[in-house]
C-alpha cells in the first residue's frame, strides 16, 4: 500500500475589482452581523449578598493596585531606557541584565476602507463583544 501525496492547493487569483473583492469576503465571512445590524443586549439586575461586598470591595482594590503597579513600571521603564541611552542591551558587572526587544504592530485603517470603499468595509466588518466588571462609584 503507497501513501498518496498531499494535493498541492491551487493558487488563488487576488480579486481583480472591489466587486470580486466584497464577493470574496462575502463567502468567506458567511452570514455574519454587519455594523448596521449591531444591537446591545438588556441590562439585567439581580441582587446579590450582603456578603458579596467584601469580595466586591477586594476586586476594586486589586484593579486599584494594578494601576499603581502599571505606573510604577512606566516610572522604573523611563529610568532604564534612560541608563540605556539607546543601547539594546543592559549589564551589570558584565552579566545581561535588560534587553530591549524590537517588534511591530500592523493593521488596516478602518476609516480609510470604510470611506474608500464603503461596500467592502460593511462586508468584511466584525465586531467583537467582550464584557468586563466595573464598581459603580459611591
Amino acid at each position: 500500500m503507497s501513501a498518496t501525496p498531499p494535493a498541492t492547493p491551487t493558487p488563488v487569483a487576488p480579486p481583480a475589482t472591489i466587486v470580486d473583492f466584497m464577493a470574496l469576503i462575502k463567502a468567506m465571512q458567511g452570514a455574519g452581523v454587519t455594523a448596521a445590524e449591531e444591537a446591545t443586549p438588556p441590562k439585567v439586575t439581580v441582587e446579590l449578598p450582603p456578603e458579596l461586598q467584601a469580595t466586591i470591595d477586594q476586586f476594586q482594590a486589586a484593579k486599584e493596585m494594578l494601576k499603581y503597579a502599571d505606573a510604577q513600571k512606566d516610572v522604573a521603564e523611563e529610568k532604564i531606557r534612560a541608563a540605556l541611552d539607546g543601547a539594546d542591551i543592559g549589564t551589570i558587572n558584565g552579566k545581561p541584565v535588560i534587553k530591549v526587544n524590537q517588534s511591530h504592530n500592523s493593521h488596516l485603517d478602518a476609516g480609510i476602507v470604510k470611506t474608500a470603499f464603503p461596500e467592502a468595509y460593511e462586508a468584511a466588518y466584525k465586531r467583537t463583544d467582550y464584557e468586563y466588571l466595573t464598581v459603580p462609584r459611591r
